[in-house]
């Protein structure tokens, strides 16, 4: 079983649960990755707005990150993009600059470590 990321609570069936605790850092800040999103919100807030609510554009720096670690708990690269969208307001806020990355990332860290199954946290 794996965490519903939607934050419910409830494993997910289907996928294998690790045995060791998972261990996960905030990564290095995508500070080139913010200051693009940032312009872009800049020149058509509309394609910025649906880009955080995609969540593709984070999720793949925090992959590279915490994907090892996530894959022995038995989650994949898609529940992180969806907890990456319930997260997107503030991820808004680090890419807007109302928020610093180790705020921003430290928060997600902790949304993802609430979420992993019980013999992985």
């Amino acid at each position: 079983m794996t965490a519903s990321p939607e934050g419910s609570g409830e494993p997910r069936r289907g996928a294998p649960v690790a045995s060791a605790p998972v261990e996960l850092a905030v990564p290095e800040e995508p500070a080139e990755l913010r200051d693009r999103v940032r312009a872009l919100a800049e020149q058509d807030p509309a394609a910025a707005g649906d880009l955080l609510g995609r969540g593709e554009w984070i999720t793949g720096p925090l992959w590279r990150s915490w994907g090892p670690a996530l894959q022995r708990a038995g989650l994949d690269q898609e529940w992180l993009r969806r907890l990456a969208v319930g997260y997107r307001r503030e991820l808004w806020l680090w890419v807007a600059g109302e928020r610093t990355w180790t705020q921003c990332a430290g928060g997600l860290l902790g949304r993802v470590r609430r979420r992993l199954p019980e013999a992985s946290a």
